[in-house]
């Protein structure tokens, strides 16, 4: 069984790298904004799709696609691309 989700991850300059998945897209989105303000300096981070297997024979493991959206902070401000 698959179970899509999104991950989302701090990339770049912010201390311990946080990383979360959500059920949503625009739940990722979120939770990586809420991420790079609280860092509170300039950063980037990415939203990728995820799936979740839950595999009978095997461990279960996350097969990873590329990311669909790139988020840069700085000066308070978050530009998404």
């Amino acid at each position: 069984m698959r179970i899509p989700l999104w991950e989302w991850a701090i990339s770049q300059d912010a201390g311990g790298r946080p990383v979360g998945v959500s059920l949503t897209e625009h739940g990722a989105m979120a939770a990586l904004s809420r991420a790079l303000i609280k860092a509170g300096r300039p950063a980037r981070g990415v939203v990728a799709p995820v799936d979740l297997v839950d595999s009978i024979t095997t461990e279960d493991y996350y097969d990873r696609y590329p990311a669909i959206h790139t988020a840069d902070y700085a000066q308070g401000v978050i530009r998404w691309t």
